[in-house]
């Protein structure tokens, strides 16, 4: 099998950068941010930073699902992707200072392209006459009793495939149903931002 063209963006957890130890942000946020649902209520994200340490990266680490990219970031994300918004945030530093230059990043792309035949993984159910969550292999899916059915989820993951010639055209960025907590994107988008020498990401290939 060919190589992807296709990373998973995640955030470098590195003891030079600092980490976001507390936000304020409204609930149903997450979910809009996960599912990729266009935003229709106004929000405010507050971050408090009150780290030692002196760095701050480009890709901030510490705030779950929702992505906060810096200014120099988010220049380079939005020549890139278009359908994707980006709303400033506050950065309450310890010494009480705001910092108006980070975005939360809002991915609009949501697609329906995991390789649920040549991934990797477990699914879990739960069952009630046991009273503890059962495991079942990929290949035991058609097994699984119709009674557990309703509990069905996607446990743990050991490769993620895509399958690659649904993803659109010109998507750069993008959430794949099922596997909602993980930002996917091009190997156009990598190129650019490590062009760029933005900190604090990381690219994960898919193999």
């Amino acid at each position: 099998m060919k190589n992807s063209n296709f990373f998973i963006l995640k955030h470098i957890v590195d003891d030079k950068f600092q980490y976001i130890e507390k936000s304020q942000y409204p609930e149903q946020l997450g979910e809009y941010t996960l599912r990729c649902k266009e935003i229709d209520f106004d929000y405010e994200i507050t971050l408090y930073n009150e780290d030692e340490k002196s760095l701050r990266s480009d890709f901030v680490a510490g705030i779950h699902s929702l992505p906060i990219l810096s200014t120099k970031f988010k220049g380079v994300v939005e020549k890139i992707e278009e359908n994707i918004r980006f709303k400033q945030i506050r950065m309450i530093l310890k010494d009480e200072l705001i910092d108006n230059s980070y975005w939360h990043t809002h991915i609009l792309n949501y697609i329906d392209v995991f390789d649920w035949e040549n991934s990797e993984y477990i699914i879990e159910t739960w069952d009630e006459k046991k009273g503890d969550i059962a495991t079942w292999l990929p290949s035991q899916l058609n097994s699984i009793p119709t009674s557990q059915l309703p509990s069905k989820v996607l446990g743990e993951i050991k490769k993620i495939q895509l399958v690659e010639e649904r993803i659109p055209k010109g998507c750069h960025i993008f959430r794949v149903k099922s596997l909602e907590t993980n930002i996917f994107v091009s190997k156009t988008f990598k190129d650019k931002v490590m062009e760029a020498g933005i900190t604090g990401v990381e690219f994960i290939p898919l193999v």
